[in-house]
């Protein structure tokens, strides 16, 4: 534990205040906060441990597993000139969390990086860890996979020394590991964090991920064991069978009319559902995939045009757009821009696979850990 901070990490954290509760007069003045710094110097890291935090605190952070919105209309409504720099602080990781939860994305000021020093300088392990599953979720979305392995596994160290840490956090740990790992095509992995994952879900009794945990299962799954499979969809489609849950469930659904038909034609209504109806842009892509197999070039155009705003943050997604691009302007007869830009798509995924090669590797090492862990626990 950091005993003396510095004026400039102080300041950090006003700024963190200051931008993240707009609505609020400034609850941390930098000769309070200077004052904070002298007494945190004489006193234990168990003053500020999670066990003191105010009841306004722990019922945002019931909230924030449960109902994220709402925690978002509670943070707002906080008296925050009445907390500590600590209670602060925790108050400022939720909002992030929160929002996250909320968008599936952090905002481009986002301060959960500041905040994960904090209390790591507090030797904090439980939001330490919390802070760095934010980050490296977020990384998972931008297929960042070198950086978000790193910071999901940061983040299991810290929660597995950390005590009170929520289930439904351990789990998703372990879920951003699973994609990580399926994104490389490291199956065996991947399988092995998911099912990690799913006790945890169990135990929080959070359908939504169990259901999307069960999903993901069927994808390291070789395709041959048909009947493992359908169990696996089949229990995804019951946990995910509530109407709040209808995007999750329609995807596991196209996963099984694609697994039982061998054939997309029969998932295109889902498709249609997903990208008109829904407004889920990534699926403009299979869009474009069929219409171009299907000869309809101007329904491929406009579901091309669609998919290209699903290319900013997605690897998947800029390799598909890129792949249907050059497609598209070989039907309508623009055979050699076709051929550059399928030219620079190989290019660029031979940057991706040399820049992703040290992840794989240090995913295979962790294959042996889990793997020995699963002997060991058999000789038990």
């Amino acid at each position: 534990m950091q005993k003396n901070k510095t004026p400039d990490f102080m300041k950090r954290i006003l700024i963190i205040s200051q931008l993240q509760f707009q609505k609020h007069p400034i609850f941390i003045r930098p000769v309070f906060l200077l004052s904070l710094g002298v007494v945190f110097s004489l006193f234990s890291f168990s003053s500020c441990s999670q066990s003191h935090l105010s009841d306004e605190i722990v019922e945002a952070e019931e909230l924030l597993w449960s109902a994220p919105d709402s925690c978002l209309a509670f943070l707002e409504g906080l008296d925050y000139s009445t907390l500590s720099e600590y209670d602060s602080c925790v108050c400022a990781l939720q909002r992030e969390h929160a929002l996250f939860k909320v968008q599936y994305g952090l905002e481009d000021d986002s301060h959960v990086m500041a905040l994960k020093d904090y209390f790591e300088a507090q030797g904090d392990h439980r939001y330490a860890g919390e802070a760095c599953y934010i980050v490296g979720r977020n990384l998972v979305l931008q297929q960042n996979l070198p950086m978000a392995t790193f910071y999901q596994k940061a983040a299991e160290e810290h929660l597995l020394n950390a005590e009170r840490v929520p289930a439904q956090l351990l789990g998703l740990v372990y879920l951003g590991l699973g994609n990580c790992a399926e994104y490389e095509r490291l199956f065996e992995i991947a399988n092995a964090y998911y099912e990690r994952a799913l006790p945890y879900f169990h135990q929080s009794a959070d359908s939504l991920y169990i259901g999307c945990t069960f999903r993901n299962l069927c994808n390291t799954i070789p395709m041959n064991d048909s009947s493992e499979v359908l169990k696996l969809i089949d229990s995804a489609l019951l946990y995910l069978s509530s109407p709040r849950y209808e995007t999750h469930w329609i995807d596991a659904a196209i996963t099984k009319h694609s697994y039982i038909e061998k054939d997309s034609t029969s998932s295109v209504h889902y498709f249609h559902l997903l990208c008109d109806t829904l407004g889920q842009v990534s699926y403009a892509a299979n869009l474009c995939e069929f219409y171009l197999a299907d000869g309809n070039i101007t329904m491929a155009a406009y579901y091309l045009a669609l998919s290209e705003l699903d290319t900013i943050n997605s690897i998947w997604s800029k390799e598909h757009y890129l792949f249907n691009k050059a497609r598209y302007y070989h039907e309508i007869g623009r055979k050699d821009s076709a051929y550059f830009i399928l030219r620079d798509l190989h290019l660029w995924q031979t940057e991706e696979i040399e820049a992703s090669a040290h992840t794989r590797a240090y995913m295979v090492e962790q294959r042996y850990d889990a793997e020995r862990e699963r002997s060991e626990k058999l000789q038990a």
